[in-house]
């Protein structure tokens, strides 16, 4: 699993831990800590290439948070979606069949074994993920919110036919989406996970309205929150989307809180003012990160870094990378955040010969 270290390993002052630790509370750190991630495609279809996949990109790069990278349709498989892989910007699956076309098909729904199957599949994967990596860093596993779940159980169109025709069924169908979520996380937990990734796809506009959301999305989401969750030291939230509620989420019982700031309101400042914990996020996936100009890219980056070191901030996209972005531009990235700590530190110690 070995490859060359990132340009981070050989300026590092604190650990991930404490500097993560830093970082959450607003306190000294040498440099904003950093965590970027992306599919794996066909590596992601088995526990041992899925592990190896999550191992080997830590290793190389030596981020300060590891978000556990499953495929973005593990939720729904064991509900009967079936799904294959093309090449694609993002590394995501395409979805050949839907699980829930008929309000029947939600009243059949029932609770999964998270140690078998798909789910089986993630929970293994991780495991062997933390074994490997032997407490370097955090690593947090990834799970998606209920309403999330039936979006890709049953496509856009699918859901907001149960949401108008049965809302009573699709309720009851949630329940048990959220009861399974809730059983995956506590294996995973058991697996040895040291946080959560909760991303919502559904609290944006151009998916459902905030009536909606408010009755079929949070009262579901903090039940996963409520849960065996609520002990991890490290709790992060996604929320998806261009046009998404971020007002009524951000006061949700996370520590950590990512979004698609470099597209999307509010910006990663305004953000970290509305919320009390870790923001994540200053770059555009589908920006110049994406490309081969790495001076754009530095450019995209630094108006993110700013002047000074920003309390409460880690650098991470606003979702996954796409396939296109290379090792290279990744360097390139991790070498400015470091420079940049460094540039920090070099004036703290002038002001101190100062006085």
């Amino acid at each position: 699993m070995s490859g060359r270290l990132g340009p981070l390993a050989g300026r590092a002052k604190l650990d991930h831990w404490q500097r993560l630790a830093g970082a959450m509370s607003g306190g000294p750190i040498d440099r904003l800590p950093v965590s970027l991630w992306r599919h794996f495609p066909v590596e992601d279809e088995t526990a041992a290439g899925l592990a190896e996949a999550n191992v080997r990109w830590q290793r190389r790069f030596q981020f300060d948070l590891v978000k556990f990278m499953p495929t973005g349709t593990f939720s729904v498989e064991d509900w009967g979606v079936r799904t294959d892989y093309v090449p694609s910007v993002f590394g995501t699956r395409r979805v050949l069949a839907l699980g829930a076309e008929k309000i029947a098909d939600w009243e059949r729904l029932r609770p999964l074994d998270p140690g078998a199957g798909c789910l089986g599949v993630q929970v293994e994967g991780l495991a062997r993920t933390v074994t490997a990596l032997d407490g370097e860093a955090p690593v947090l596993l990834t799970a998606f919110s209920p309403l999330t779940t039936a979006l890709k159980l049953a496509g856009r169109d699918g859901l907001h036919a149960v949401m108008r025709e049965a809302p009573d069924v699709l309720e009851a169908a949630l329940e048990v989406i959220t009861e399974t979520t809730i059983r995956f996380i506590e294996a995973s937990v058991q697996g040895g996970a040291h946080g959560l990734f909760l991303a919502t796809q559904c609290a944006d506009a151009a998916i459902m309205s905030r009536d909606d959301y408010t009755r079929f999305g949070i009262p579901f989401d903090l039940k996963i929150l409520g849960s065996a969750a609520a002990q991890l030291p490290f709790r992060m939230l996604h929320i998806h989307g261009e046009a998404a509620y971020f007002d009524m989420l951000a006061s949700y019982p996370v520590n950590m809180l990512n979004w698609h700031d470099r597209m999307a309101s509010p910006p990663l400042a305004v953000g970290r003012s509305l919320f009390p914990g870790l923001v994540a996020g200053g770059l555009n996936e589908e920006g110049p990160v994406s490309g081969s100009d790495v001076a754009a890219s530095r450019r995209h980056l630094r108006e993110a870094l700013g002047s000074r070191l920003a309390p409460r901030t880690m650098i991470a996209p606003g979702c996954s990378l796409t396939m296109t972005t290379t090792d290279e531009m990744i360097d390139a990235l991790i070498d400015e955040i470091a420079c940049h700590g460094m540039a920090q530190e070099g004036s703290r110690e002038e002001v101190a010969d100062e006085q």
